[in-house]
């Protein structure tokens, strides 16, 4: 689990670094990814989307449900692949990675905590996958979110998933994530 878990940090890391370079270079220069850039009336209007495009996993594996004007973006790469749900004029977005895990196991805090000693994780919720796994939903300082992130973790059918947002997004990630569908 330990290596797993690594190898989640560094594809997190990556996808991350991958996520602020594309906002740089696709998104209007008044449009900055950081928490505070993100209009209180953005936030507001999260309660309003309508998930109605449908976004299907290449590999077949699971499906989302997202308001028309977000963009999603699959990035392939060597160790899973990062999806990317973003609305370039609001600043709102949400990032999954998935790992190949090899295995399946109900990830917990103390988990999470016993493989990255640094992380702090706080509002701890246990999250039902399917009718037989469990995740871990809590918030983090994730640097890469600009200190505060919410987070999302959980293992299904030998993959690794890891959905990450700015903190003050929580509702967006949470919408997103209640129309989730696996496949297989």
């Amino acid at each position: 689990m330990k290596k797993i878990l690594i190898i989640a940090v560094i594809v997190t890391l990556a996808g991350a670094l991958y996520f602020f370079s594309v906002a740089e270079q696709e998104a209007p220069a008044e449009s900055a990814w950081t928490e505070t850039a993100v209009s209180a009336e953005a936030l507001a209007e999260i309660a309003n989307y309508e998930y109605t495009q449908e976004y299907s996993d290449s590999k077949g594996r699971f499906s989302f449900r997202y308001p028309a004007q977000f963009i999603v973006s699959a990035v392939p790469g060597e160790s899973g692949e990062a999806i990317l749900v973003q609305n370039y004029d609001t600043g709102i977005g949400v990032q999954i990675l998935t790992t190949p895990s090899g295995k399946d196991a109900d990830i917990t805090a103390g988990m999470i905590r016993e493989d990255i000693p640094g992380i702090r994780i706080e509002d701890v919720q246990v999250v039902e996958i399917g009718s037989n796994r469990k995740g871990v939903a809590f918030l983090s300082n994730n640097p890469e979110f600009g200190g505060r992130s919410r987070d999302v973790w959980f293992m299904y059918k030998k993959e690794l998933y890891q959905i990450t947002t700015y903190a003050n997004q929580d509702a967006f990630l949470k919408g997103l994530f209640g129309t989730w569908k696996f496949f297989r």
